[in-house]
């Protein structure tokens, strides 16, 4: 995966370290078979994100979550 743009000024090292953790995690969870069931697979990728920490991204500091 193409992670240059990182070097953009306005990400920082918070920024880099998030990538390398996802990049890492993603590699033995993401199903390579993408023929598979498209619903299935969202629910367990989604579970998944879940699980790792990843989705409190998504979500306002205020609400419990890690953006401002």
């Amino acid at each position: 995966m193409n992670v240059d743009h990182l070097e953009w000024p306005f990400f920082d090292a918070a920024h880099r370290a998030l990538a390398e953790r996802a990049t890492a995690w993603r590699a033995p969870v993401v199903p390579g078979d993408h023929r598979a069931d498209v619903d299935a697979r969202c629910r367990v990728l989604v579970r998944a994100l879940g699980d790792a920490g990843y989705l409190r991204y998504c979500v306002a500091a205020a609400d419990g979550g890690a953006l401002p």
